[in-house]
């Protein structure tokens, strides 16, 4: 019943970065919906690992190994999608890095990298993606950013003009697609509990006690309250969105 509401089942959907954290979690969430999700990682071994446990779990799902800031990869992994499925219905754009580091701290080189991880990556597979969602009337592009990219977060300059980038390119494409059925809209999560965000807590916890303290919910984020974000998106449900932001943060930008 639920799956007939959401209407993905039988579709193709390509989540980058999704081996672990939020990115694992989205897949999981499309497959067990019904979709063939294509999974993608810079590690072989974890996209083939991610693969035969998704497998084993009765879930729909091939894989993507490579850089997907790399121009030539996300060209290829495109059309490799395409040859074998014909089209691209769902394209979630989860591909990431995040460092705490002070403005003199951040070298250019460190910059471009996460101006390429954060938004250039997005920028490549949407580009590349885009002609067929065209030729087959329609699809869901659904970006990963931050609240940093909103409201700026203390020590992230780098991840905060990255993810502020990406929502801003996201609003203007969402003007330019929306006459070819396409529609893009923002995830913007807060902080969710993820392998990074945990390494960073169990060495800082007065970081992890001021973000509980200022979080109404009085909780953290889990990669599956992301998930249940991006499968509306992709979903029946939001076919008349395009173009906007939904806020996972248990109310701490509202504070």
């Amino acid at each position: 019943m639920i799956n007939d509401i959401l209407n993905i089942s039988g579709k193709t959907a390509l989540v980058t970065g999704s081996t672990q954290g939020i990115g694992r979690s989205i897949a999981e969430k499309l497959c067990r919906h019904g979709s063939h999700v294509f999974v993608n990682s810079r590690e072989n071994n974890e996209v083939i690992k991610c693969i035969d446990e998704l497998r084993n779990a009765g879930c729909s799902v091939d894989g993507l190994s490579g850089d997907g800031t790399i121009e030539e990869f996300v060209v290829e992994s495109v059309k490799k999608i395409c040859n074998e499925r014909s089209k691209i219905d769902i394209l979630v754009n989860n591909i990431g890095a995040y460092e705490q580091l002070e403005i003199e701290d951040i070298s250019l080189d460190h910059w471009h990298q996460y101006i390429d991880a954060n938004l250039t990556s997005a920028f490549l597979w949407i580009r590349e993606v885009v002609p067929y969602m065209k030729k087959n009337g329609g699809g869901k592009i659904i970006n990963i950013a931050s609240i940093a990219g909103i409201i700026g977060r203390e020590r992230n300059a780098h991840y905060n003009a990255a993810k502020g980038g990406l929502i801003a390119f996201s609003k203007g494409l969402s003007k330019d697609l929306g006459p070819f059925n396409i529609r893009i809209n923002i995830v913007a999560p807060g902080l969710i509990l993820t392998q990074t965000v945990q390494k960073i807590a169990n060495g800082n916890k007065i970081f992890l006690n001021s973000n509980l303290e200022k979080t109404p919910l009085q909780r953290l984020g889990t990669p599956d309250d992301v998930a249940n974000a991006v499968l509306f998106f992709a979903s029946d449900l939001s076919d008349f969105i395009t173009g906007q932001v939904l806020i996972i943060d248990g109310g701490f930008s509202s504070t």
